[in-house]
């Protein structure tokens, strides 16, 4: 699933509360959620088909898909993913990067300057 077509998405799972909240708030993005998680990504017919079913069977499809797609579970998920991005900053040791000047590129010889090419 394309996470720019849901952005507000992002903001739900970083707080760590799916199911019925997420139907609830993004109904739109179930159906996608839902074929992609049954192999069919970006096929419309499969995510027009997830969304006209019951909302308990989208939640039974929806927990499974997440599942198995975090297996330590979407909160563990979303830790990890915070202290990835947290972490960058809190005790990183700097990394020191030395450059070095690449030569000159070597200037063309003129025709007069160049040896006679033997035919």
């Amino acid at each position: 699933m394309d996470c720019m077509r849901f952005p507000e998405l992002g903001t739900l799972l970083s707080g760590g509360k799916v199911g019925t909240r997420l139907i609830e708030r993004f109904g739109a993005a179930i159906g996608p959620i839902i074929a992609a998680g049954c192999g069919h990504l970006g096929d419309e017919q499969y995510e027009q088909r997830a969304r006209m079913l019951l909302a308990e069977n989208q939640l039974i499809l929806l927990k499974a898909i997440i599942g198995l797609t975090f297996p330590n579970g979407l909160v563990s998920f979303v830790e990890r993913l915070t202290t990835l991005v947290t972490s960058a900053d809190e005790g990183a040791k700097p990394i020191k990067v030395r450059l070095r000047k690449s030569p000159l590129p070597s200037q063309p010889l003129s025709d007069a300057a160049s040896h006679p090419n033997m035919q």
